[in-house]
């Protein structure tokens, strides 16, 4: 009878530091053990871009894969001396392309 009275008596093997929100409880889920998130390299940036341009009427941007030659070679008309002058003519008698205007989408 002495044996079973200090048997109730005696606490029972329990960590009773761990109350209080001092130490952290959860659950091993399997599945999630090795789970990890894609990794984002930026690298699909311009398919997603596009995408959501052209669902919103806008211009998709240019290819960012394309060659720049035909930036570099339109450049100098745009940005150089040919692109001060008021009268549009370019000098090749021809009819001249339409001019294409950026304007911000607000």
């Amino acid at each position: 009878s002495n044996k079973t009275r200090r048997a109730k008596k005696a606490r029972k093997l329990k960590d009773r530091r761990a109350s209080k929100g001092r130490k952290i409880r959860y659950v091993n889920i399997p599945k999630l053990t090795n789970f990890t998130v894609p990794i984002d390299d930026g690298a699909d940036d311009y398919p997603r871009e596009s995408l959501f341009r052209g669902l919103f009427g806008q211009a998709p941007p240019p290819d960012p894969d394309a060659e720049d030659e035909d930036v570099k070679d339109e450049g100098a008309d745009v940005y150089g001396e040919n692109a001060m002058e008021d009268d549009g003519d370019d000098g090749s008698g021809g009819v001249a392309d339409e001019e294409v205007i950026d304007v911000p989408i607000l």
